[in-house]
């Protein structure tokens, strides 16, 4: 059962045309894995191999593809910004004091 999976998930990014991966952009998806320079994602119920800049995406996360490179999606959180365009920032180095 393991190798199926192996090779089910892995064919499932391969045969991606490059006009397909750029149609992309502007598009909405869920991180499937970790996402800390490269990752997955699933978008319109298709796996594509991603990567971010900065800092690492969670598994689960809402994400936007905001462009490509090769196969590649990069992508960013969707709530990266948060409310009002502030940056986010990890709790330890907030000004907040929250």
């Amino acid at each position: 059962m393991r190798f199926f999976w192996q090779k089910k998930y892995r064919d499932s990014m391969n045969g991606h045309t490059n006009q397909e991966i750029v149609s992309l952009i502007g598009k909405v998806g869920i991180s499937i894995t970790r996402i800390c320079m490269m990752g997955r994602v699933e978008i319109e119920g298709k796996f594509y191999d991603a990567f971010c800049r900065g800092f690492p995406i969670a598994k689960g996360t809402q994400t936007r593809v905001v462009d490509t490179h090769l196969k590649l999606l990069l992508i960013e959180p969707i709530d990266f910004y948060g409310l009002n365009d502030q940056i986010w920032l990890p709790s330890h180095l907030s000004t907040s004091g929250v």
